[in-house]
């Protein structure tokens, strides 16, 4: 959001600077008495002026170019971060990461599981591909490796960015018994 108020303060900017050397240009060459002068003035700022907009608009469309590829990033990756959803006393976390990779973990006061991978994102929807998966508690630990895909629908809110609705069939119910093919609210933590 602060990119797009930056980019209209950017162009404001640039249309009264353009304002201000037209017009200056303009009353030089109204205090000048030799038509002569005028002439070559007027030119001379007509020039300016078009060199100026052709600098501005090339500005411009690299601020734009730039902005449009920084909201398809952050709407492909809004995922990326680590996510909390407690239930009594069980948490359960979502950590996507920018360099690809991804856990879903639960935990609860006896043990802890985890599911680890990569995963690939749109800005609706994310793809976990789950290559391990380890529980453990203070008497045992287990793992073993994986080879699924969990589709995981998700969409951060665009009034509070620190919350994320999300949900999958594929999510282990949490020891409370939670399913999380209900949509489910997941809190930012880092």
């Amino acid at each position: 959001m602060g990119e797009i108020v930056n980019l209209k303060n950017w162009k404001k900017f640039c249309a009264l600077l353009f304002t201000l050397i037209l017009f200056s240009g303009i009353f030089l060459c109204a205090e000048d008495s030799d038509s002569n002068q005028i002439s070559e003035s007027a030119e001379k700022v007509k020039e300016d002026g078009k060199q100026l907009l052709f600098d501005i608009k090339n500005a411009l469309e690299k601020a734009g170019d730039s902005f449009d590829e920084r909201v398809r990033t952050l709407t492909s990756r809004a995922c990326v971060g680590k996510w909390e959803f407690k239930n009594g006393n069980c948490t359960t976390t979502i950590e996507c990461l920018e360099n690809g990779t991804m856990s879903f973990s639960q935990k609860n006061s006896s043990t802890s599981t985890f599911y680890r991978g990569t995963y690939t994102s749109s800005s609706t929807e994310i793809l976990f591909y789950v290559s391990s998966w380890e529980e453990k508690s203070r008497f045992f630990r287990k793992s073993q490796d994986k080879q699924e895909t969990w589709t995981i629908s998700y969409k951060v809110s665009v009034d509070n960015p620190s919350e994320m609705r999300a949900y999958s069939v594929q999510f282990p119910k949490d020891s409370n018994g939670y399913d999380f093919s209900n949509p489910t609210i997941f809190v930012f933590s880092k």
